[in-house]
């Protein structure tokens, strides 16, 4: 019923790690690894794995640093997948298995739903001296849920909106990770790769708008996908200031996007120009928020050696944030199922 599609590029122990979970779970969904890593290593990990488990198949991709390589690995996986139903990874993340399943009987009851997902929880692992650096393990960690409301506007051009302009309070960027319908996925990453050479942020944006055009999305109020911070360049700095939404402006981003829509069919001639006009807006608030949210990080980064008593503290200064910013829809949980594959020997 469900086909898991994980994409790697490096970060071996995580890929160790992600897969050891997902055979201590005893998921019975299948995986799609879909691998573009430099070196052999995620290959000879993968390939303990295969052996005990039929659920898995993998596939090596040519390494490529061009933009749109994500892109064309995500499609090549999509059309490979016979699942009616897809859901996205990185291995750095987790799923709740149990509210997984709870996901999928949604779906199969609501045709007018092209997606669905629980909350997402924010994941920051610390060592003995609360470094928030890339580990696999550490002493301690900080799970942040952040709660989202469904999209489910009856009218496409609604939805669209309240993803163009509620995305940070309602911490929709998240919905990358929901479980889609197969066929949504593969008609809308088709469209988005008319585009030449875009910004996966940007063509993320691109195929959320063109997703929302399809159908509604459901959040369910259990946490779900859970994302560890600190562990990539790319992922954890994914707002990087002006400089690539000047460069996707510059190389003609909304010309190319409303060639989209405009083939796409998706939306009346009026909307398309009205979308024009948000995402504009949108990548705006995006660099507002990018400046806000790393004056927050690095006032947390700067303090490396802290005593034992102050994680507590840690906890209120993010609360704190979270005050200062309006976003009351946030809490801190504990994650008992991944603490055997994130918590080192005290």
């Amino acid at each position: 019923m469900l086909t898991i599609i994980l994409t790697l590029k490096g970060r071996e122990k995580f890929t160790e790690r992600w897969l050891s979970y997902f055979k201590g779970k005893q998921f019975s969904c299948f995986v799609f690894i879909a691998d573009s890593s430099e070196t052999n290593d995620n290959e000879e990990i993968v390939k303990k794995y295969l052996a005990t488990n039929p659920k898995l198949r993998y596939q090596r991709f040519e390494h490529k640093i061009n933009k749109n390589d994500y892109l064309l690995k995500l499609k090549a996986s999509i059309d490979t997948a016979e699942s009616p139903y897809l859901l996205f990874a990185d291995n750095d993340d987790f799923y709740i298995k149990d509210n997984l399943i709870q996901i999928l009987e949604f779906l199969s009851k609501n045709p007018d739903y092209v997606g669905a997902r629980g909350q997402k929880v924010d994941l920051r692992l610390y060592d003995k001296l609360y470094s928030q650096e890339s580990m696999v393990t550490g002493s301690n960690y900080l799970a942040i849920e952040s709660f989202s409301k469904s999209i489910e506007h009856e009218k496409s051009i609604d939805r669209a909106s309240y993803f163009l302009h509620e995305w940070f309070s309602s911490q929709y960027a998240s919905n990358w990770y929901c479980v889609f319908r197969r066929n949504v996925l593969a008609d809308v990453i088709n469209q988005v790769l008319q585009c030449d050479d875009l910004h996966y942020l940007i063509a993320e944006i691109m195929l959320q708008v063109l997703v929302l055009a399809k159908g509604k999305v459901k959040i369910i109020n259990h946490p779900f996908y859970i994302r560890q911070s600190f562990t990539s360049s790319g992922g954890d700095r994914l707002y990087m200031g002006t400089k690539f939404i000047k460069q996707e402006i510059e190389q003609g981003f909304f010309r190319e996007f409303k060639r989209i829509l405009d083939v796409s069919g998706y939306y009346s001639e009026a909307e398309r120009l009205l979308l024009i006009e948000w995402i504009a807006e949108f990548l705006t608030e995006l660099i507002v928020t990018s400046s806000s949210s790393q004056t927050n990080n690095s006032a947390l980064n700067a303090q490396k050696i802290l005593p034992d008593f102050i994680f507590r503290h840690i906890i209120k200064i993010y609360m704190n944030i979270f005050e200062r910013n309006g976003i009351s829809s946030r809490r801190i949980i504990r994650v008992p199922d991944i603490e055997p594959y994130i918590l080192s020997e005290k």
